[in-house]
């Protein structure tokens, strides 16, 4: 039979074992930690057509907060049709009971295949940062800025 003594130190063990798992969650660690993720974030994405992102880095504070239109009509200002047509491709639009054209992209930026991955990628990462589901949104950004 064990001592007293042993069963007190058995117990506290096991209490300490518990305190352990319990971490309080500290809003200043998450700060922290998503501060530097944003960091790494621009530093890996600044190649390539993202390459605005190495020479500074942009007001993230709408990034967050997505508007309600459809990529293609987002993204038309800024990306090349061919480029347009492989992220989203057109479709039939209906107004007052005519069918018309959707929008073709005017814009001068052409990605590969590998850029767009890249680009869906990307934006994706900055949605698990920030615990948010607009990845059609952050692609406009990430485009938008790298245009600017």
């Amino acid at each position: 039979m064990p001592s007293r003594h042993h069963l007190y130190y058995l117990y506290s063990a096991s209490e300490s074992e518990e305190e352990e798992e319990e971490e309080e969650y500290d809003p200043y660690d998450h700060i922290c930690w998503v501060n530097q993720q944003e960091q790494d974030f621009f530093n890996e994405i600044a190649y390539g057509p993202f390459l605005n992102f190495h020479y500074r880095i942009p007001h993230t504070t709408s990034w967050n907060k997505p508007k309600k239109k459809r990529l293609r009509v987002l993204l038309h200002p800024y990306l090349d049709n061919n480029t347009l047509d492989r992220i989203c491709p057109k479709k039939d639009i209906i107004k007052n009971g005519l069918a018309t054209l959707d929008v073709m992209g005017q814009g001068r930026m052409h990605l590969t295949n590998d850029d767009i991955n890249r680009l869906f990628y990307f934006a994706n990462r900055w949605c698990v940062i920030h615990e948010t589901k607009c990845i059609s949104w952050v692609v406009f950004c990430i485009v938008q800025f790298s245009c600017i």
